[in-house]
Parts: structure tokens; sequence; C-alpha cells
């Protein structure tokens, strides 16, 4: 065992006291998991057959037969294999965070996002947050694209991961910006950014969670400080 500890939670009026314990059994069997030796070792003995059918210039369906563990039949899964998802979550010098609003088809209405998009191929996250972040807003950082931890947006269906940047940005729009069509600028302060999250206005789930990792890694996205 590693190391235990007390967590207090509200569940509705009544305050909980919860233990936590961090196994070392856990850890271990989490490290293993992700080794690329263990991996190559699941993947030659569970999918048994790949392939994958070009859909469009953005995206392709892959169907995959698996033998799951213990059974004798193979299963059909399909995914949807993407570019890379990039975004960047910023504070100008007003301690603004800068958003985008646009029309999104898929779900038939306005969404307000952190400005981001897809990477493109040769392409490192950190050039294309640089170079979403210049295209759908016009603002100039002020310091480093700092990394958040990659994340897997769709287990379940998606192949792509999500990768975010936090950064400082000026505050004025550079005047050799041309802004795309169908895309608006916003500024919001965080206690309104707050607001937007809680009341549902803010509602990308992806970038809901490059929010919450920007605050585990301290970065202060929802105070004042």
């Amino acid at each position: 065992m590693l190391g235990t500890g007390n967590r207090r939670i509200r569940r509705g009026t009544t305050v909980q006291t919860v233990k936590i314990i961090c196994r070392s059994d856990v850890l271990k069997k989490a490290r293993i998991a992700e080794s690329p030796s263990f991996i190559e070792k699941i993947l030659r003995s569970v999918i048994r057959d790949k392939k994958t059918i070009k859909i469009s210039p953005w995206m392709s369906l892959t169907e995959r037969k698996i033998l799951p563990a213990g059974a004798e039949k193979l299963e059909v899964f399909h995914s949807i294999e993407l570019a890379d998802y990039v975004s960047v979550i910023a504070l100008d010098e007003k301690g603004r965070i800068p958003l985008v609003c646009q029309f999104r088809p898929a779900v038939e209405s306005h969404t307000f996002e952190l400005p981001g998009g897809l990477l493109d191929d040769g392409e490192t996250p950190e050039d294309c947050a640089k170079r979403e972040l210049f295209e759908e807003t016009g603002l100039t950082p002020l310091g480093p694209f700092e990394p958040l931890p990659c994340l897997l947006p769709d287990t379940g269906r998606l192949e792509n991961r999500l990768w975010g940047f936090f950064t400082r940005v000026r505050s004025s729009v550079s005047p050799d910006w041309i802004g795309e069509r169908g895309v608006e600028l916003l500024f919001v302060t965080r206690s309104e950014f707050q607001l937007m999250i809680n009341g549902g206005q803010f509602r990308n789930a992806q970038h809901v969670a490059i929010v919450g990792l920007a605050l585990v890694q301290g970065y202060p996205i929802l105070s004042e400080k």
C-alpha cells in the first residue's frame, strides 16, 4: 500500500468522509497495461481482422473482427479514424478567456468552444495549436504553449487523440488577421466562463475536459489569481 487519505465530499446536505486508498498492486497492473509488449500481446490475441474504408477526406470507417476472451465466435466492431483534435485555453492580458462561437451542423446549433481544430499531416500538436489560435482569433501568444495531458476523446468509437495547451495571449487582435467565415471571437471573464460551464452554455465535453486538466495543472482558469 502506497498511501491513504481522507476526502470530504458533499452529497445533498450531507457531508461524508471518504477514505482514499492507493494500492501498489493496482499501480503495478496499470504500468504493465501501458507497456508496449503487453499491448502487442493483447492485440495479437484479440484482433483477428481489420479493414478501413475511406468515407471522406476527413474520416475513415474501421472495421475490426474481435475474438473476446473466452468466446468462440468473432464479433464485429466499428470505429472512426480521423485527425487528432487540438485545442487551446488561453488568458489575455486582462485576464479574460478567448472563446469562439460557430454553427455546428452535427448538433444543429451554435456552440461556444475553445479555439482549436484538426492536426494536419506532418504537423506537431503545438504547431497546430499556434496555427489554430491565430486562424480563429487573430491573437498572438505572450509566452510558451504549455502542453496538457493528452486525452482519448471516445474510446468506444473514435481512434484519435485530443491535445490541449495553455498559453497567455495579447488582448488585441493582430492587424494582419482575417477571420474565418462563420467563426465569431468573444472574450469572457473567468467568472463569466464558470457561469457558462455551470449553466450548460459551454458544453463541448472535450473542451470542458481541457478546462479540468488546466485546473488540475494549476492554471488560474476560473480564479482571479
